[in-house]
């Protein structure tokens, strides 16, 4: 059976009541799938107690391989000055950490899928994995709002057919205001400097009709954002060259909305 890498991170205020939409619109939908699931989280309470809810929860058709507990260094809390992205940081450290403690490559070829999400998020649609294949698919925010790249957030839950999670989330980093406070390295791989050396100028406005980007195009070309923005375009360039498609799930009708309390 072809297997899914399903990492849950984030902080346990609302799974328990979050939980039962992953499991109806992704997990169960998806039964010609094994997934194969992960949780980075923290808390202030026992850890034993906590894991043992989390066990409860999520472990109904015995795919819990790992839950492990991080807690996160003020400085990667903190946002960098200017910046609205610190989720996305803190994201990437916790599936950092869950790869790095249960020794697994995010690009492992026996994963048909690569997804990450937060664990208080309510889906309103079902997911169908077969419908993604060559393609990554960004689960967009409820909510919108005034944005410099687009006007919803994206990193509530990100599906990766294959190697495309991988390119994602390597490279996403570059999107980030430079965070001068913390140890994370921001190099491109060496695939994605020689494509850039090779490619021909990239038409950033077709980039944003293509995929009905609708960040605040005043705000996008200031210059503390222009260049965040383009290298963002730069990525799904990228992703486009190595033949996968790139599709914002609001496109789709699916939409997730967080559940704070």
């Amino acid at each position: 059976m072809k297997k899914v890498l399903l990492m849950i991170v984030g902080l346990p205020r609302t799974f328990e009541k979050c939980a039962g939409s992953l499991f109806k619109n992704l997990i169960i939908p998806n039964k010609n799938y094994e997934f194969e699931i992960y949780i980075n989280t923290e808390t202030k309470q026992d850890e034993k107690i906590l894991t043992d809810k989390l066990n409860k929860i999520y472990n109904r058709f015995n795919q819990v391989k790992d839950i492990s507990f991080y807690k996160l260094d003020r400085k990667y809390i903190v946002r960098v000055p200017g910046s609205n992205q610190s989720g996305v940081l803190k994201s990437y450290i916790r599936t950092e950490y869950i790869c790095k403690k249960n020794n697994i490559s995010k690009n492992d070829s026996k994963y048909e899928f690569c997804i990450e999400t937060r664990m208080d998020i309510i889906l309103n649609n079902k997911i169908l994995l077969d419908n993604y294949k060559n393609k990554f698919l960004i689960v967009t925010s409820s909510l919108t709002r005034i944005g410099h790249f687009h006007n919803r957030d994206w990193d509530f839950m990100k599906i990766g057919y294959k190697n495309s999670y991988y390119i994602h989330d390597s490279l996403q980093l570059l999107t980030l205001w430079e965070p001068k406070h913390t140890n994370i390295k921001k190099e491109p791989t060496d695939d994605f400097n020689r494509w850039l050396q090779n490619k021909e100028e990239i038409n950033y406005e077709h980039i944003r009709n293509k995929f009905n980007l609708k960040g605040d195009k005043k705000i996008e070309n200031t210059s503390n954002h222009v260049e965040i923005c383009q290298n963002y375009y730069k990525i799904i360039e990228y992703m486009l060259d190595n033949n996968y498609e790139f599709i914002l799930s609001e496109n789709e009708n699916i939409i997730a909305t967080i559940i704070r309390r």
